[in-house]
């Protein structure tokens, strides 16, 4: 009872105070307010009359959010509609981008994977490498040098003819032979 005289008393007020009027501008949207006050005014009017307050229809008319209110709860949902479906799309795009930059990199380690392979069986293959060939060579060719060397030294101390002691070589093989 205390909010239908609440209420009936701002209607008396709005009804009686010209100064209190809505400007051209707003006057529908106050208008409309002022009405719906009034018919929920009526509506309570109504179940007092009746002597049913507690009656579970009365409540929940009385209870109900205004117009604005609604309007308002309506505008939100519509927002959050777009702004659900905006972050779908979001993912969508992020899940595509990935799957892409995950094919991507499957491709790239398949290629890595493949060349790995194609050197360690050319390695199986070819298990003299040249650093090995050179090594061999090196190790030849330090022994030819401490043969010569041995072979001079023992010339010398025996007194012999330095012409004589020339070494022979044979051919493009570049290995010395000694007389």
């Amino acid at each position: 009872q205390k909010k239908i005289l609440e209420l009936n008393e701002k209607c008396q007020i709005l009804s009686e105070n010209p100064r209190n009027e809505p400007k051209k501008r707003g006057n529908l949207k106050q208008l409309k307010r002022i009405r719906e006050l009034e018919a929920l005014v009526e509506d309570l009017q109504s179940v007092v009359k009746n002597k049913r307050p507690d009656s579970m229809t009365a409540m929940i008319h009385a209870a109900q959010p205004s117009a604005e209110e609604q309007e308002l709860v309506m505008s939100l949902r519509k927002e959050m509609k777009s702004l659900k479906h905006k972050l779908r799309e979001k993912d969508r795009k992020m899940e595509s981008k990935v799957r892409s930059l995950k094919q991507m990199h499957d491709q790239a380690r398949m290629l890595y994977e493949e060349k790995i392979k194609e050197l360690q069986l050319k390695k199986k293959q070819n298990p003299v490498n040249k650093n090995q060939k050179n090594n061999k060579r090196i190790k030849q060719l330090e022994k030819q040098l401490s043969e010569l060397r041995a072979h001079y030294k023992k010339k010398s101390k025996s007194g012999g003819d330095v012409s004589a002691m020339a070494p022979e070589t044979s051919g493009s093989n570049s290995t010395v032979t000694i007389k």
